[in-house]
């Protein structure tokens, strides 16, 4: 998976029945920051989040199809329901695609930190 494949995924949600999909701001490096919200905007509000740690990107994907499976349940909700699959885009992508996108001396480094791995 790439980057690229990871974050199709996530606006997979964009248009989906019963979801508000938006962009809440960007990460340092410009990434958007995706989220999806279900239910009224008034009372209450719940944040679910994913790809916390770079690694866990996996969160990330469980985050949108949690996001379909409560938007197709349609159920009656008295407050909403935020879902951000990905608050850590700049450590995802480094994770999935390496350092190949980011400036050189960037490059060096992180491929230095990570004993040479790039």
């Amino acid at each position: 998976m790439t980057y690229q494949d990871f974050d199709n995924y996530i606006t997979s949600l964009s248009g989906y029945p019963n979801l508000d999909f938006g962009v809440m701001g960007y990460s340092t490096f410009g990434q958007p920051m995706y989220y999806a919200h279900y239910g009224q905007y008034d009372n209450n509000q719940i944040i679910i989040e994913g790809s916390i740690h770079a690694r866990e990107y996996l969160a990330g994907l469980l985050v949108v199809e949690l996001a379909k499976s409560i938007a197709d349940l349609n159920p009656e909700v008295t407050g909403g329901i935020y879902f951000i699959p990905n608050v850590n885009p700049d450590g995802v992508r480094l994770v999935l695609d390496g350092t190949k996108d980011l400036c050189p001396k960037l490059q060096e480094v992180l491929t230095t930190i990570n004993d040479g791995n790039t």
